[in-house]
């Protein structure tokens, strides 16, 4: 059996959105990825405020633009303490709400 069958995927990509754990079939919501970066796609140039959440439950409150959007990831330009820094999320980081986004 490959390993895509034991995990309940086909064709090798989770196509079903069925995924087995401890023999019992768990639906994977559908909308979750692909809806967080079509969101994101839409609103690449616009200003947001987010809140993150970084290691040791420190919170990161701030303001930036969204910059660029890629398969896995996006960036955010902003200024934390008077320095311009571009930061990188996934879009599971908006799925587990480990990163909140405002779009102005």
């Amino acid at each position: 059996m490959e390993d895509n069958e034991k995990f309940g995927l086909k064709n090798g990509y989770g196509g079903n959105n069925n995924i087995k754990i401890g023999g019992m079939n768990m639906k994977l919501p559908s909308h979750s990825y692909n809806s967080a970066k079509k969101i994101i796609v839409d609103n690449v140039g616009k200003d947001v405020d987010f809140i993150s959440k970084v290691s040791r439950g420190k919170i990161i409150k701030n303001e930036g633009t969204i910059l660029n959007a890629y398969n896995n990831i996006f960036t955010i330009s902003t200024n934390i303490d008077n320095k311009d820094d571009i930061l990188s999320f996934s879009y599971s980081d908006l799925i587990n709400h480990s990163l909140r986004l405002k779009i102005k």
